[in-house]
């Protein structure tokens, strides 16, 4: 079957939002999931909103994202669905408030919003980051690949 025909199987148009909600395979996340390609392991699965784009507006450029205007995970509309860079992520996160944030000072970081943002849209390797921000280079790996959560 058509990867667009397995596709449309797998949502169901929410009325009030406008949302198109994915009722198929979803990770611990809450994104949806489809398989792609069964021929290549490496491209076997990839995240339903990222699917939805390359569907129905095309290719998604390198280093870029599929983000959500609406803020919902399991959102496959093309309409609520715009490329970004991380740091556009992140920068929308923050304009959103849905970014983590400290309560009663239990949470202590190095690092601000801005610092984890400029760390993620950067270009320069753990090390040279490291010393520049005066944390371990694991940490930095760790934030670059989206592993430490954002904490005010």
């Amino acid at each position: 079957m058509p990867l667009l025909a397995r596709f449309e199987r797998h949502f169901i148009p929410e009325p009030n939002t406008g949302c198109w909600l994915w009722v198929g395979a979803t990770r611990a996340n809450g994104y949806g999931v489809i398989g792609i390609d069964k021929q290549r392991p490496e491209r076997r699965w990839d995240y339903a909103h990222r699917v939805s784009w390359l569907l129905h507006r095309g290719n998604i450029t390198k280093n870029m994202m599929v983000l959500h205007r609406c803020d919902v995970r399991c959102c496959v509309n093309p309409d609520h669905l715009f490329l970004g860079t991380q740091a556009d992520n992140m920068q929308d996160a923050l304009r959103k408030n849905r970014l983590p944030t400290a309560v009663n000072g239990r949470y202590k970081t190095k690092l601000s919003i801005s610092d984890v943002i400029a760390i993620r849209a950067s270009m320069e390797g753990p090390a040279a980051l490291s010393r520049r921000y005066g944390v371990r280079p694991t940490h930095i790996c760790a934030i670059q690949k989206g592993r430490k959560r954002l904490l005010g």
